[in-house]
């Protein structure tokens, strides 16, 4: 099976944590050298398969945005691989987060709300991968949305937030609808 369609199809299973998705889109496109047009065009199909997934966003614009596309696409598997060993207790993991605003799902929309009842103030988790641009907002709440995980958006400011990462830079053309 060639590479690429191997990947379209790993995408099409929405059960797959978005975190995994684009490891394994990095590890591919590192393995098999993709750049160019072939890269941008990959990276396009995974995203209309996986809107929802923003480390897969990150991911793709590290990627398609790199002079050296293979010593990127491995040092993308090498930071979204490492995530998860310090994740702070208690914290509620955002979907997406830009400078100005995160994106935050059900069952922790709804501890969010409890909490402002309470008045206490929730810490939000952005793990690496996660730190998008905002141009990119739109479509993840499209996706996320679409999977039916209740997304709100919510303007950073009032509630601490830990950033893990860095954020990713701007491909437009991974906005792109592709006609094929």
């Amino acid at each position: 099976m060639h590479p690429l369609e191997y990947l379209r199809a790993v995408s099409r299973h929405r059960s797959i944590p978005a975190a995994e998705l684009a490891i394994e889109f990095a590890r591919a496109v590192g393995e098999w050298s993709f750049d160019g047009p072939e890269l941008v065009l990959a990276s396009r199909r995974m995203l209309e398969h996986r809107g929802d997934a923003s480390p897969l966003w990150w991911a793709t614009s590290m990627l398609v945005t790199a002079p050296s596309v293979v010593d990127r696409a491995f040092a993308v598997v090498d930071a979204l691989s490492n995530e998860g060993d310090d994740v702070p207790m208690a914290a509620v993991p955002v979907a997406a987060a830009t400078p100005d605003e995160v994106i935050v799902v059900s069952p922790w929309v709804d501890r969010l709300d409890d909490d402002a009842v309470t008045g206490r103030v929730a810490t939000l988790w952005c793990p690496v991968g996660y730190l998008v641009r905002p141009e990119y907002l739109d479509r993840i709440m499209a996706g996320l949305d679409a999977r039916g995980d209740r997304p709100r958006r919510i303007r950073r400011g009032s509630q601490p937030i830990e950033i893990n990462g860095t954020p990713c830079p701007y491909a437009p053309e991974l906005l792109r609808v592709s006609t094929v």
